[in-house]
């Protein structure tokens, strides 16, 4: 399977646990890359954040502003700092907003599992978000990794 992040030119294919991604060209750097919403890392984060709130929908009442606020919370901050690290003027600046919403894709991560532990969910309600907090973490690390290689002069 090949999962693509914004490509004019393939220059590297970066395997990830038996996907190849490929990698967006050196030509263009973050402040060039246009509409953030075209980004393949932010689309995925953005469906993410959808099953997230469909999800924590069906958590009781007295969870509305405790564990399903949180997650709700971590869904909604993936996707707005992959936003706003694609508006800042250098890769570095994106890598750190990148990296945060890897921090709030693992914080995400452990509530969904808490969830699971607490009995507020079950399979296969879980399935959605479990398969999109693979593929984001796979998309994230696949950005983070060409935002920080490198670069030819």
């Amino acid at each position: 399977m090949v999962k693509v992040v914004e490509v004019v030119e393939v220059v590297e294919k970066v395997p990830l646990r038996g996907e190849m991604i490929l990698v967006i060209p050196d030509a263009m750097r973050s402040w060039d890359m246009g509409n953030y919403r075209d980004l393949e890392a932010w689309q995925v984060s953005r469906a993410l954040a959808n099953a997230t709130y469909r999800l924590t929908d069906a958590f009781p009442a007295t969870e509305r502003y405790g564990l399903a606020a949180q997650m709700r919370r971590a869904g909604v901050s993936i996707m707005s700092n992959i936003a706003e690290g694609a508006g800042r003027g250098s890769d570095s600046q994106f890598a750190q907003f990148v990296r945060i919403a890897r921090g709030s894709l693992r914080e995400l991560e452990s509530q969904r599992l808490l969830a699971e532990d607490l009995g507020l969910v079950k399979q296969p309600a879980l399935a959605e978000v479990d398969d999109l907090l693979t593929q984001q973490g796979r998309l994230l690390h696949a950005l983070l990794r060409w935002l920080t290689q490198p670069r030819k002069p």
